[in-house]
């Protein structure tokens, strides 16, 4: 009997090349880790209460530079729409002078979803407020998602996943940032996940661009 074509070998395999391309793209000889760990808490069918918390190290995963925390809401308003708020507390090291750098952060995001077959697909919208060092800011992220849920139901089941995010600075009137993400969330239970990811991240510096590798690892609990 003939086998029929499955979608999802060919999203999983698009996925696996997106991996290989990013990895061997040219990119300053520096590697990132980042940590985080996500929590939710139902209010309401539709309000979640949800925060992170998050550290970051450079310099071959060996330097810490970052740490932030925050909370907010989310609400789903719409079954193809979701709406955040939330409030960040930011503490970072500038490279080299290791100069500390304070920022307060209230975010705003707008995210319309859609599903076409199995295939999951969102376009975050979000607006900051930043408070950086006593100097207000602000900033706009988009960023395009997809997702495939593969082997649903049972306890291999996994979602990999494909990102790209765009950031624009109002101060610097210009996109200063482009981040491209690829990666696989894994339920651990119904209150437990996990996500590990790939990311390359470009950021604008002076009339070039510097760029590094990094790896993350996150943790979802749902409350």
């Amino acid at each position: 009997m003939a086998r029929h074509w499955d979608p999802r070998m060919l999203m999983a395999g698009m996925l696996l090349a997106s991996v290989f391309i990013q990895v061997t793209s040219e990119a300053r000889d520096d590697w990132e880790l980042w940590t985080e760990l996500r929590w939710k808490k139902p209010v309401s069918e539709r309000l979640t209460l949800q925060g992170t918390s998050s550290f970051r190290f450079r310099r071959d995963l060996g330097e810490f530079y970052r740490h932030f925390d925050e909370v907010g809401l989310g609400y789903k308003w719409l079954s193809w729409l979701k709406v955040e708020g939330a409030y960040q507390w930011n503490y970072s090291e500038r490279p080299k002078t290791h100069d500390p750098v304070y920022e307060h952060r209230l975010y705003t995001s707008v995210i319309p979803q859609l599903s076409v077959g199995r295939l999951q697909l969102e376009n975050r919208n979000r607006l900051e407020w930043r408070h950086i060092n006593g100097v207000d800011d602000w900033r706009y992220r988009n960023r395009s998602k997809a997702s495939l849920p593969l082997w649903t139901g049972r306890w291999w089941q996994i979602k990999p996943f494909v990102a790209d995010e765009l950031f624009y600075g109002f101060r610097a009137e210009a996109i200063n940032r482009n981040r491209v993400l690829v990666g696989v969330e894994k339920p651990l239970s119904a209150r437990l996940a996990v996500e590990v990811f790939y990311v390359l991240e470009s950021n604008k510096a002076g009339r070039d661009w510097d760029e590094f590798h990094g790896l993350g690892f996150a943790t979802l609990v749902m409350f």
